[in-house]
């Protein structure tokens, strides 16, 4: 699954607390071969460059020593659908892969 998500996803709908919302039109996930990862998630915790994992279908964000974890919930060639709770609320991403900008 980790191979599967090397590239660059952009958001297609985000919804947070089971609402859709414009404020992450911009959002975006970049992977790479080497186990890092970048996003333009709005969160200190999130932004720059991170390490990631995948373990049974989660996927996990390290930065020094704060983890965020998504669940993937689907991924296929051209989308991926990632779910997390972020400051106590439930999100859902769907993003689609770019075919530019990818990481290598």
């Amino acid at each position: 699954m980790q191979a599967m998500l090397v590239g660059k996803w952009q958001i297609r709908e985000a919804f947070r607390n089971k609402q859709a919302t414009e404020s992450l039109a911009d959002l975006y996930f970049s992977f790479s071969k080497a186990g890092k990862m970048e996003t333009n998630l709005p969160l200190p915790e999130a932004v720059g460059t991170s390490a990631y994992s995948v373990k049974k279908g989660v996927l996990y964000q390290t930065q020094g020593d704060t983890e965020l974890t998504y669940q993937i919930e689907s991924i296929n060639d051209s989308v991926l659908v990632l779910t997390t709770t972020l400051q106590d609320f439930p999100f859902r991403f769907v993003l689609n892969r770019s075919t530019s900008g990818h990481v290598q």
